[in-house]
């Protein structure tokens, strides 16, 4: 990487094509701009606001060389043709491609980002979001990893990490949290706080879980039961929102880090809902059958690998219609 960048401000990176395609790919923790700022810790916050006006332009495909010098060209003239017909006190100012793209990129991302951009850069508060099919690994500020499953999202400040080490979550993530200040997530159901260790946490629809790998993990609820997790310790939160403390196989794993999803005796809307989210499909589900429930294993790599894991022990038909699915008791015709 080169030393220029350093001297970039958010706008200038935003409108590097390396940059922009590393952003637009999900930030790959083995791409050379994330080893870039990794060693230049001084630049998150400048990198930070580049990655949000990066996601707030739509990008499109570049224009042949060949049409861009007739395009501006034909600018250019009519430019000076307007220019010669109007009043002759009137001053020409010709712009560079690279001004005016500068220009654009200003109009473009207060245009497009609107109050968003303005309340992120100016309040330091930065968000990154795993979509639908895909996983996404980030590194915090204080160099902490983390990776988010599919269809989850993670909030913090970036202009205030060094003096408060928290953020929001919404969805399932593991955490490698680097030794330091306390650290803390909050979730809809309530805060796990840590010094350094790794874990994982599960916050989605009414289930709220967490899974201690190691170190030592303190989870709160909103309503102020607390409970301590060790290594290979779980807690969740049952139905009558109490903390249900549980011990694991020694070293256990997070099995959806290796793409593997367990279920015992769950409902089949549940299982079919991380279907959807594991391959960015729409599942539909015949009436009455949403809530048998299911237990087994699917491996979110092969959709339909996945599909025969779930459908075949339940004597489940599936009818595949593009991104939709649908799934009855019995065969039905197309």
């Amino acid at each position: 990487m080169q030393d220029k960048y350093l001297k970039y401000n958010a706008i200038e990176l935003a409108s590097e094509d390396g940059f922009i395609s590393w952003v637009q790919k999900g930030c790959a923790s083995d791409n050379p701009w994330h080893q870039w700022i990794v060693s230049n810790p001084n630049m998150t916050e400048t990198v930070e606001e580049a990655k949000l006006l990066v996601r707030s332009i739509q990008f499109k495909e570049k224009t042949p060389e060949i049409r861009k010098d007739q395009l501006w060209s034909r600018i250019d003239k009519s430019i000076i043709s307007e220019a010669q017909g109007a009043k002759k006190n009137i001053k020409v100012v010709t712009m560079n491609r690279r001004s005016t793209f500068r220009l654009v990129g200003y109009a473009a991302a207060a245009c497009i980002a609107g109050i968003l951009i303005f309340q992120a850069i100016f309040s330091g508060t930065t968000s990154f979001y795993a979509k639908r099919g895909a996983t996404l690994a980030h590194t915090l500020p204080d160099q902490s990893q983390i990776e988010l499953n599919a269809d989850s999202r993670i909030e913090y400040n970036a202009k205030r990490w060094d003096k408060k080490r928290a953020l929001s979550l919404e969805g399932e993530a593991f955490f490698q949290v680097e030794k330091g200040q306390k650290f803390t997530v909050n979730t809809e159901f309530g805060s796990i706080a840590v010094l350094g260790t790794s874990f994982n946490i599960y916050s989605r629809d009414d289930k709220f879980e967490v899974h201690c790998t190691t170190g030592r993990v303190e989870v709160r609820t909103k309503e102020g039961n607390s409970v301590v997790l060790n290594p290979d310790e779980k807690t969740y939160l049952n139905n009558e929102g109490d903390l249900i403390k549980e011990e694991l196989e020694p070293r256990s794993t997070v099995p959806w880090r290796q793409k593997i999803y367990r279920f015992d005796e769950i409902p089949l809307h549940v299982v079919f809902d991380a279907v959807e989210r594991q391959f960015d499909v729409n599942v539909e589900l015949e009436p009455g059958i949403e809530d048998r429930l299911y237990t087994g294993v699917f491996e979110a790599r092969d959709l339909d690998k996945a599909l025969r894991a779930i459908c075949f022990p339940m004597e489940l038909q599936v009818i595949e219609r593009g991104k939709t699915i649908r799934i009855a008791s019995d065969e039905i015709g197309q």
